[in-house]
């Protein structure tokens, strides 16, 4: 954890993009960022919001269950919330929405 901390020495803002296969790493970098002085974290979140779904099974009960442990152990949290993304809120709308020509 020192060479993280290290890594972000002078940072103020830290944003996180972790896969969701990889949001429990945001932990220790949000203790090595509230160790070197950071002043605010953002969690990898997108999609919609997941706050107050603490306790819920499933992807978005532990997304708010680690917010928690976030806000315990690192700075202040900003969440950004982008909604869907296009790919898969379009994906049952594009077959109709294009027509292609046969033959």
């Amino acid at each position: 954890m020192a060479a993280l901390t290290t890594a972000l020495a002078d940072a103020h803002v830290v944003i996180s993009t972790v896969s969701l296969m990889a949001l429990d790493a945001q932990v220790p970098v949000a203790q090595a960022a509230k160790a070197a002085g950071a002043s605010l974290f953002l969690p990898s979140e997108y999609g919609g919001p997941t706050d107050s779904l603490q306790g819920l099974q499933g992807l978005l009960g532990a997304k708010g269950t680690l917010q928690d442990k976030l806000r315990e152990v690192g700075p202040p949290l900003l969440l950004v919330y982008t909604g869907p993304f296009a790919d898969y809120s379009w994906s049952q709308c594009v077959p109709f929405m294009i027509s292609f020509p046969r033959g």
